[in-house]
């Protein structure tokens, strides 16, 4: 974990986050005996001066351990805007 997080003293509110996440379902435990797990690397944004979140989860999807990353591995839509550059001058 973050070093930061610990002195700051907001490991457990860190934690918490989690909790929540995982008793609304949007995040579940991974078991480390399956073979096709991704851990997606996180870290923490503070920011005191917000009433409701002071802290939160911040993921990196380029993250890659090896081979590639989730950002890599998403499905991409086809470009449904075309080239707008004509109807600029």
């Amino acid at each position: 974990m973050c070093e930061c997080t610990k002195r700051m003293g907001l490991l457990n509110d860190y934690q918490a986050v989690f909790n929540d996440w995982e008793d609304l379902k949007i995040i579940e435990k991974a078991d480390s005996k399956i073979g096709s797990s991704y851990f997606l690397p996180h870290r923490p944004v503070v920011k005191n001066d917000n009433i409701t979140t002071k802290i939160r989860p911040v993921f990196d999807a380029s993250a890659r351990e090896s081979g590639k990353s989730l950002n890599q591995l998403l499905y991409t839509s086809p470009n449904l805007l075309g080239t707008n550059t004509g109807y600029f001058r």
